[in-house]
């Protein structure tokens, strides 16, 4: 039965959900032609050919930094966009007339969360590469168009690099740059799923109030949301007093600087864990006591 609630959540959010990522491949193909502005092109030459960078700034300038801006917009909006519309889906199939309907349903309020929760998450998940491909091919458009230089070879330039480095690096170094890569992607894709059960969790909480429950649920959110800044900090300050107290210390080395930001980012990545399961487990409390969300 779960798999048919994960289908159905799918097909009932495809639409918005796709239309945010055709957005951001829109704008995307927008950001790299508004890089070839004449203003831009004249200075890089100039820079080129050692002379002087001054250049008039005419209205294809002032269309292509306007466009520049929106493409940034864009994808700060459908990183927040996406969060915000799988939050007003949910609360409608869940606490509106139309969770009436859910609520009959023969399954039972774990299957209801878990679906929502592995749909939303994808969502992020996708959305997420999607920004992620979308500056990458921002920089590689201008990396043609300026140095004539195709993404294969900045790939090719990157690996070589990166293998450089770390047949230079020793053994203690490598184990450090790999647990940092490795904890970074782990952290993007479970904290997809977390944020996604703390915005359910919060939505859940509120409607435990007998009015104006879809501003109380927006209230809980951002006090889960704060809450959650507040823990980090708290648990990051040891780590980062630590970092600071020894910055100027003899053994100062990439290997320290190295395990700092691994700290930080396990116990960000473990109270993000935290976090998500305490919120799911308040909201399937919530809705396996049946409390009084008409």
């Amino acid at each position: 039965m779960l798999g048919k609630l994960v289908k159905y959540e799918w097909k009932g959010t495809y639409k918005v959900c796709g239309l945010i990522l055709a957005c951001v491949a829109a704008f995307t193909v927008l950001g790299c032609l508004s890089l070839k502005m004449p203003a831009l092109d004249a200075a890089l030459k100039a820079v080129e050919n050692g002379g002087s960078t001054g250049t008039s700034f005419g209205v294809l300038d002032g269309m292509a930094v306007l466009t520049l801006v929106l493409y940034v917009l864009a994808l700060v909006g459908a990183s927040y966009g996406i969060l915000i519309y799988l939050g007003v889906h949910f609360y409608k199939s869940m606490y509106s007339d139309e969770g009436y309907l859910t609520h009959t349903l023969p399954v039972t309020a774990n299957q209801l969360l878990i679906s929502k929760i592995l749909v939303g998450g994808i969502w992020m998940i996708l959305v997420l590469l999607a920004i992620v491909a979308s500056i990458v091919a921002l920089f590689s458009a201008f990396f043609g168009m300026y140095l004539q230089i195709t993404p294969v070879e900045i790939f090719q330039e990157f690996g070589a690099a990166m293998a450089e480095l770390f047949g230079e690096a020793g053994e203690v170094l490598r184990v450090r740059v790999i647990h940092l890569a490795v904890i970074l992607i782990i952290t993007c894709v479970a904290g997809s799923f977390c944020s996604i059960a703390m915005l359910f969790g919060s939505i859940t909480m509120g409607q435990l109030f007998s009015k104006y429950r879809a501003l109380m649920a927006i209230v809980c959110y951002i006090g889960v949301y704060i809450l959650n800044t507040i823990l980090g900090s708290v648990v990051q300050m040891p780590f980062t007093v630590s970092f600071m107290m020894q910055q100027n210390a003899p053994h100062q080395n990439d290997v320290w600087v190295l395990d700092y930001y691994n700290n930080i980012f396990d116990v960000s990545f473990l109270l993000t864990l935290v976090m998500g399961a305490v919120l799911y487990f308040a909201a399937r409390m919530i809705l396996v006591r049946k409390f009084d969300l008409e």
